[in-house]
C-alpha cells in the first residue's frame, strides 16, 4: 500500500472512531510529515485524497477540517 493511502486510512479511522469530529482541524502537512515520517508532498497528497473523498475540506490560509456529515 502506498504511504499516502496508509496515512489517509489512519486519518479516516480517527475520524470514524470519533477522535476527530466534524469541524475539527486535521493535522497540517508539516505535522503529518513529522508524525508519519513522510515527505511534505506525500502529506499533501493525503489531504487531497481525503478531500476528494469528501472526508475533509481544505480552506486555503486556514487549514484542513473534518467535513460535516
Amino acid at each position: 500500500m502506498p504511504p499516502y493511502r496508509r496515512v489517509a486510512a489512519v486519518l479516516r479511522e480517527r475520524i470514524e472512531a470519533g477522535e476527530l469530529l466534524p469541524g475539527d482541524q486535521v493535522p497540517s502537512i508539516t505535522r503529518l510529515s513529522e508524525e508519519f515520517g513522510i515527505s511534505r508532498g506525500t502529506a499533501r497528497r493525503v489531504l487531497v485524497t481525503l478531500r476528494d473523498e469528501g472526508v475533509i475540506t481544505i480552506t486555503p490560509g486556514w487549514g484542513s477540517f473534518v467535513a460535516e456529515s
